[in-house]
């Protein structure tokens, strides 16, 4: 949703690896080469940051932003903020996301866990649940494929891959480094709350039955 929303106002998204160091990076390549403007920092682990001011990503800065929120909704539309998501959700579609864990038990948990990693490079899926694969990132080769047409990407190696999938959903793969685990990252949207719940649900049961068979 935040990528659609930068859109509509015509402001650049920049995607870093998780981790706010890599978002302070930009702030100092903005800052040192006048190269953009920093308006607004997130992560998927609650994070947020507007402006340069407060550098902190959880605390003072967010309060008051919510809180500003907050007020601004009711003095001018008379809507909490749980209308204003709804508000939302009507312009730019019903977003969601879903993260589940494939553990893997045992001493070979961690063994196997990169065998997984592995066979979905070698033989990487078509489809999760009817939905075609229409792209695949992978974060450790830095390479972007869609059909024949392969892309560097410019964030640091890691191991992740990142399957885009058709009407805009997508499914990413990381293994845990400090757990014997795969955690998957689901997202989708739809014109429907609830066609995007079961669209979640489809994906995430299609790459836990993935992972199961390799």
């Amino acid at each position: 949703m935040a990528a659609a929303i930068a859109k509509s106002y015509g402001c650049e998204m920049i995607e870093v690896l998780t981790g706010f160091k890599y978002i302070a990076e930009q702030i100092h390549r903005f800052e040192t080469t006048g190269c953009n403007t920093f308006m607004f920092g997130f992560e998927e682990s609650f994070g947020y940051l507007s402006g340069t001011d407060v550098r902190d990503k959880d605390g003072v800065n967010a309060c008051m932003l919510i809180a500003e929120a907050a007020s601004w909704y009711k003095k001018m539309y008379n809507k909490t903020l749980v209308d204003a998501i709804d508000m939302l959700y009507e312009q730019y579609g019903y977003y969601g996301d879903k993260v589940t864990s494939f553990v893997l038990p045992g001493k070979d948990g961690l063994a196997k866990m990169q065998q997984v990693m592995q066979a979905l490079r070698a033989n990487p899926p078509k489809s999760f649940a009817a939905a075609k694969v229409e792209a695949l990132r992978d974060y450790q080769t830095s390479k972007r494929t869609c059909g024949d047409k392969v892309e560097e990407l410019t964030l640091p190696k890691s191991n992740v891959l990142y399957f885009e999938l058709e009407g805009g959903a997508w499914i990413c793969v990381r293994p845990s480094g400090t757990e014997p685990k795969i955690k998957l990252y689901v997202n989708a949207v739809s014109d429907s709350a609830a066609e995007t719940q079961r669209q979640l649900a489809a994906y995430s049961d299609a790459a836990v039955k993935l992972l199961e068979s390799l």
